[in-house]
Order: structure tokens, then sequence, then C-alpha cells
């Protein structure tokens, strides 16, 4: 692991063809840039495996998008854009799971590909729901 003080503004960047851009500040908000991201999702490493639950319709009602500006970005990073997301103390509330704590800048975290599987769900229940008309 790179300690980004050690780095020129926080920052690593990796060859041309593919970039790591951390953006290290207080706040705890990084960039990594990739051609294409995978998560480990074999069932040999998993337990306890179930369906989700119903309900998950109202999970994703429950969740607020909204576009924001981080308070110590600089604009130059997002080009002066608005960034898009949700609030982690707003996700915790509803899907608990998908957010996390991070000691070292001592902000919550949102794990996004943990709520894919919820907006799956969704789609399977409006379908049902759809079917059922």
């Amino acid at each position: 692991m790179i300690d980004p003080s050690t780095t020129a503004n926080g920052s690593v960047m990796g060859a041309s063809a593919d970039e790591i851009n951390f953006w290290y500040s207080t706040t705890g908000h990084n960039r990594v840039y990739a051609s294409s991201f995978k998560t480990t999702s074999d069932s040999t490493l998993k337990r306890n495996i179930r369906s989700l639950p119903g309900g998950a319709l109202n999970k994703v009602l429950a969740l607020r998008p909204v576009s924001f500006k981080y308070k110590d970005e600089p604009d130059t990073l997002n080009r002066g854009r608005q960034s898009l997301g949700l609030i982690a103390q707003e996700v915790e509330a509803v899907i608990p799971e998908a957010v996390s704590f991070n000691r070292v800048v001592n902000v919550k975290v949102i794990y996004y590909d943990m709520i894919i599987p919820v907006f799956i769900k969704v789609i399977r229940e409006q379908e049902t729901l759809i079917e059922s008309l």
C-alpha cells in the first residue's frame, strides 16, 4: 500500500494504459479509475447463502439520490461538475450492510456494489407484480 502523504499532492499515477488516482484528503474521498473492476464472487468462497427477503422496493424508495460537491475538493478535480451519489448515514438506516466506517479518516463509506443486488431484487419484485396484472 502506498502512503499518499509520501507522494506529490497525494496522487499516484499508473502507466498510460491504466490510471490509479487517489485523491487523499481529510474527508477520505478517493477516486480510482480503471477499465474494469472485479469482485470475487465464487460460490465456493461463500457460506450461509440466502436469497434476499422481500421488501427491496421499499428500501430503494427510501434511498435519496443526491448531487453534491465535496467540501475540500478543488473544482478543477471534477471539472467543476457536481458529483452524484448517496449519503452514507441515510443508506446505513436502510441497507446497513452497504456502509462501513473508515477509521483512518473517520468517515462512513458506502460499498455501492452491495446495493446492486437490492436493485436486482426490486426488478424481480416489479416483474412479478407486472405479470400478476
